[in-house]
């Protein structure tokens, strides 16, 4: 938070000097002043570059590859805690559990509030459900944080973690609360896709797939998310569709917190390269 505070005083007052040295003609000054100004924005920044890159992996599905460069956010010196949690996930996500606790540990020690302070009690809920195996716990901890805690990842994850527990009424439930939350979030959509798919719902679930697939706003990126708008094109007769969706899940790496079986995955995808 020191380094926050300075940081913020450094971007507020070297602007203000730059400009009081054009006024006074001290142009060279100036430049000099703005070249050096400007290498310490990229250095300060590169937390946020290096994480934007990583989000575009993930999005196409290379998880490895958004690792790489979340791990390289993650180790400038300046790191802002939210992309720290993003990190945390995505090793979570890859079963790395035991680096994964390291990354939480220093978010902790950050002192994270707000989304970030969410997201590590979140990460933490995960990692007790896929490390510790204990799916029961790990409801009960998501469950019992505050209101003032639940924001659009809270109600994904806490629908994701019921999704695999069986119980559907809730996992609508609380899927349907984020996507009041943010209609444009992919994960809330992905979640009702399957929770559709599960009750059997196949006119809702191509609603959702439409979303999914056709709509700029929303990026699917994940297994579930291709399989299950694959399904429902299925199941409302549209095959070219389908086969086109299938095979395009199967670029997706299996996560640990994928919902689809694999085989289910190749199976499908095998029936329509007959």
């Amino acid at each position: 938070m020191k380094n926050k505070s300075v940081i913020k005083t450094i971007n507020i007052i070297v602007p203000i000097f730059i400009l009081g040295l054009i006024i006074f003609n001290s142009t060279i000054e100036a430049l000099v002043l703005a070249v050096f100004y400007f290498i310490y924005r990229i250095i300060i920044g590169l937390s946020k570059i290096y994480s934007y890159i990583a989000i575009k992996y993930y999005v196409k599905g290379n998880l490895k590859k958004a690792r790489k460069y979340y791990k390289k956010a993650y180790e400038v010196k300046v790191k802002e805690p939210p992309i720290v949690a993003s990190y945390a996930y995505l090793l979570i996500l890859l079963g790395e559990y035991d680096q994964a606790e390291q990354v939480l540990q220093v978010l902790e020690s950050m002192k994270p509030v707000g989304k970030a302070a969410t997201s590590l009690m979140l990460c933490n809920a995960v990692l007790m459900w896929k490390r510790d195996k204990n799916l029961i716990a790990a409801l009960a901890k998501v469950e019992s944080m505050d209101e003032t805690m639940r924001n659009q990842w809270y109600y994904n994850v806490y629908a994701k973690l019921c999704i695999f527990s069986g119980n559907i009424g809730k996992a609508k439930e609380a899927a349907l609360k984020g996507y009041e939350y943010l209609e444009s979030n992919p994960v809330a959509v992905e979640n009702l896709l399957i929770i559709h798919c599960i009750n059997e719902e196949y006119d809702k679930a191509l609603s959702a797939a439409n979303k999914l697939i056709n709509n700029k706003k929303f990026r699917a990126s994940s297994q579930d998310a291709y399989y299950y708008s694959a399904l429902a094109y299925e199941k409302n007769g549209d095959k070219e569709t389908a086969k086109k969706l299938y095979l395009k899940a199967l670029r997706y790496e299996n996560t640990t917190m994928t919902y689809v079986d694999k085989q289910k995955v190749l199976d499908k995808a095998g029936e329509y390269m007959k």
